[in-house]
Formats: structure tokens, C-alpha cells, sequence
């Protein structure tokens, strides 16, 4: 075959796979969740994503998602209960509440838990910004916590007296 025929043949099957990515995305979602593994060497994933067919409202995907993983290589990052009470999205801004339970985790894991719902919800809104609260609780002493998709884990501001 000539050269100029491989090229074009090549550029036709590489927009057809790109089409068929596309398609796959509308069908499968992505969910957020923690490796279940207590090695995490340098290289390794703490969090990874789960590919799942869910369909209905933004609300239904985010309760179908804190119900946790189905595949037993990965874990919740949320505490038993932890239940969708609302979900705002406008301005390329998400404000997520959830049930008091949420308000059980602190330090590291609430910044895993914190790290895998915004990657969750960035991805399922394309919002720029997250804002998370817990029903009539403080998470680690502050009202709510906002994330974006460069900035996913929690710093501590408290100072040593």
C-alpha cells in the first residue's frame, strides 16, 4: 500500500477509537474510592477510580457512589451511614451536604474521603470548585471545605500554642 493510504486508513481508525472513547464515557461513570491495601510504596495509588453504569440525576449517581465500591480491590473512604442530604451545582461550583456521619472522620481520612468525592464530583459536573458540609456538623472544626480540582487535600492551620 502507499504511504500516504497507511496515514489516512491510520488517522480514520484513531478518530473511530476517539469516537468510541466518547461513547464509553457517556455510559460509564467514574467513582473515587481508596485502594484496599496498607502498602502504599512510592508509586502506588492511593486513590483509584471505579468505572460504573449508573443512570438518573446527579443526586441518584452520588447516592449510588457513597454506597461504595463493587469491586473488592477497592474501599469506601466514608463512614457506615454516610448518606446524600444535597446537591447544589451552579457557576462551575458544587456544594455537596451530607449526613452527620461524615462528620465521624478527621485528619488524614478526611482528607482521602475529601480527595475522592471531589474527584468524583469533578468529573461527574465538570465544576471547577467544591464546597462539602456535613448536616449540623463541623468537619475537623471548620464549617465546610472547599476543594478544587489542583488543590484536593486538606492543610492543617492550626497553630501550636
Amino acid at each position: 500500500l502507499p504511504t500516504s493510504r497507511i496515514f489516512c486508513n491510520r488517522a480514520k481508525i484513531q478518530d473511530y477509537i476517539y469516537g468510541l472513547l466518547l461513547q464509553i464515557n457517556l455510559y460509564f461513570l467514574q467513582f473515587y474510592y481508596l485502594q484496599n491495601t496498607t502498602d502504599y510504596s512510592l508509586g502506588s495509588t492511593i486513590i483509584s477510580p471505579e468505572y460504573r453504569h449508573v443512570e438518573g440525576t446527579l443526586a441518584d449517581q452520588l447516592e449510588v457512589y457513597l454506597n461504595g465500591p463493587t469491586s473488592s480491590d477497592l474501599v469506601s473512604p466514608f463512614p457506615d451511614g454516610t448518606k446524600l442530604i444535597s446537591i447544589q451545582f451552579g457557576n462551575n461550583k458544587a456544594e455537596i451536604l451530607l449526613s452527620q456521619e461524615f462528620s465521624q472522620l478527621g485528619g488524614i481520612e478526611l482528607s482521602l474521603a475529601c480527595a475522592s468525592l471531589a474527584k468524583t464530583c469533578f468529573t461527574l459536573t465538570q465544576a471547577t470548585e467544591l464546597e462539602i458540609r456535613a448536616e449540623k456538623s463541623l468537619l475537623d472544626g471548620t464549617e465546610c471545605i472547599t476543594l478544587t480540582p489542583t488543590s484536593l487535600l486538606l492543610t492543617d492551620n492550626s497553630i501550636d500554642k
